[in-house]
């Protein structure tokens, strides 16, 4: 009889686990979306952080893709002309005037706080990779990114941490930092106050991608990549990765298109490609 007791019970808390896992991907309530024509799905390039981490979290191999865009502001330049197209882009590069809409996805609206507590499904971190032993002039570089570059960091992104007091030792030297573009603005930021910290330092910032950044690292042909994705486990073994900034991929649509809310599986069913006409999804 006990035992029979402890299997209902087991089965109970099964239905209920497997019911609360079913609301994170229950489909959002759609408007009517006859008035919209095939769906222009719209991908980074290879490489891209950002595609990487909103493809991981949406569990797609984006098979759907009808364009491949080279850098956010591609994104947002297609999105902001094409009626029918989707995007996504890091949250710190769309402005209020970027002529694009930003989704809710899972009903959690993109802001700084649903970053920060990590109920926005697609949070992330910035992170910067090198390898091996850090020089004088390149650890006080980091040492300034972790501390007074935090407060760069609430101008543009989510900081990893506080804002501290930094002093520079004002080691001499260059220091390179490549790779991700969703990155680049906060790095070219970082980059000159840095240096005005310390005027015996040359920091120079080369915006790519982060698969790029963290292969030109191996190769030693760069200090620092900015990484703006999760680090594979062979990058792992190779390479130090410290965390600096929150961010968190917008979905982003036109205008005049109607949705405001969409789910992760309507993500993936449009980057499956299992819609090809926005009326699909309904």
């Amino acid at each position: 009889m006990r035992r029979g007791r402890a299997i209902s019970f087991l089965v109970t808390i099964s239905m209920c686990a497997a019911a609360l896992a079913g609301c994170g991907s229950k489909a959002a309530k759609l408007p009517d979306l006859s008035g919209m024509g095939d769906a222009v799905v719209i991908s980074r390039e290879e490489g891209s952080g950002t595609r990487s981490e909103f493809e991981s979290r949406v569990d797609t191999e984006a098979a759907g893709t009808t364009e491949t865009a080279s850098s956010s502001e591609d994104v947002i330049d297609h999105v902001k002309n094409e009626k029918n197209a989707i995007g996504y882009v890091s949250y710190n590069v769309v402005k209020e005037d970027s002529g694009v809409k930003i989704l809710n996805v899972n009903g959690k609206p993109l802001n700084e706080k649903t970053i920060r507590h990590g109920t926005y499904p697609l949070t992330r971190n910035f992170y910067l990779a090198y390898s091996g032993e850090l020089t004088d002039i390149q650890r006080d570089f980091l040492t300034y990114v972790l501390s007074a570059g935090q407060g760069l960091v609430g101008d543009i992104g989510i900081p990893e941490a506080d804002k501290k007091t930094f002093l520079s030792g004002n080691p001499e030297g260059s220091v390179s930092v490549c790779g991700s573009t969703s990155m680049g603005i906060l790095l070219g930021e970082m980059a000159d106050d840095y240096m005005s910290y310390n005027p015996n330092a040359a920091v120079s910032v080369t915006a790519t991608d982060s698969t790029d950044g963290v292969n030109t690292v191996l190769e030693h042909k760069c200090d620092f990549a900015m990484v703006s994705r999760s680090a594979k486990s062979y990058e792992k073994e190779l390479l130090t990765f410290k965390a600096i900034a929150l961010d968190g991929v917008a979905v982003i649509v036109n205008p005049d298109n109607p949705l405001t809310d969409i789910s992760l599986k309507q993500l993936q069913t449009l980057y499956d490609g299992g819609a090809a006409k926005w009326e699909d999804l309904n």
